[in-house]
């Protein structure tokens, strides 16, 4: 990514000194090279039990409920790494521009939040069709498969894959496609609960903010933030939120995933 900006040096009766008045971010056609994360020799474990898939690789250790098919626990040197399993997340704790023109007692009924509680987002019923794994040759994979049930009726088909490499930390990938309108905010539910005054890092887009504003979402790069930085107050349904869109997360004691989202489409079809 080829980084390009105005600078101008002095202060001036509009602006303070070195205030960028214009930034322009250029891909570069090169591939984007991660550093490969050092991981101890030998291949995975896979331990299969009828309550679970358990998947260790060096001192970390990752948890698959096989009847719910979610990431339930994940631990590093026997310290534990979640506060809940890791979930689908179709919807996010409201930003303004979701409440739109709503007033306490007016609402917008076109206001994303409102279009997402009409659409059933908030009261979806996760069922797990699909949970199997495998180990071909040097890896661990276990395969998921989610039908999000609105009553009796099937509007997503979310689907997760849990990969361990002898070259790379455990790796989560999930896909989705439903047929109720919803905003591009697919992503996944993530509580970390070691070394908590760590700085969390990643790479790719910057946090999306509230105020004062919002340049730093657009803007692809190498971020790091004290964990009580993650979080802004939101006025609406007094919740508090902090997207961000990560190509690699890094949380405390260097643990590390690599994260793969699809953004939830608009009328894709069930698949």
């Amino acid at each position: 990514m080829a980084d390009a900006g105005g600078d101008p040096a002095p202060a001036t009766a509009r602006s303070e000194a070195e205030h960028r008045v214009a930034r322009q971010q250029f891909p570069l056609p090169a591939p984007l090279a991660l550093p490969a994360p050092t991981v101890s020799a030998g291949a995975p474990d896979l331990i299969v039990s009828d309550e679970v898939w358990q998947i260790r690789a060096g001192s970390q250790c990752w948890t698959i409920d096989r009847r719910t098919g979610l990431l339930s626990r994940w631990s590093v040197g026997g310290q534990e790494q979640l506060l809940t399993p890791l979930r689908d997340q179709f919807i996010r704790a409201p930003l303004d521009n979701d409440i739109g023109v709503s007033e306490v007692e007016r609402i917008d009924p076109n206001a994303r939040v409102e279009r997402w509680k009409s659409a059933g987002l908030y009261d979806l019923e996760a069922h797990c069709v699909q949970c199997d794994a495998q180990r071909p040759a040097n890896e661990t994979l276990v395969d998921c498969r989610w039908h999000y049930l609105r009553g009796e009726e099937v509007v997503i088909v979310a689907a997760g894959a849990c990969t361990s490499l002898l070259t790379e930390p455990c790796g989560w990938r999930w896909t989705a496609n439903g047929r109720k309108p919803c905003r591009r905010c697919h992503g996944s539910g993530c509580t970390s609960v070691a070394d908590q005054q760590a700085p969390v890092s990643w790479l790719g887009l910057g946090p999306h903010e509230n105020y004062p504003d919002r340049r730093s979402s657009a803007c692809f790069a190498r971020w790091e933030q004290p964990l009580a930085a993650m979080t802004t107050p939101i006025s609406s349904r007094r919740k508090t939120a902090c997207a961000v869109i990560p190509r690699r997360w890094t949380g405390g004691a260097g643990t590390s995933a690599v994260i793969s989202t699809s953004p939830f489409s608009h009328g894709a079809p069930v698949s």
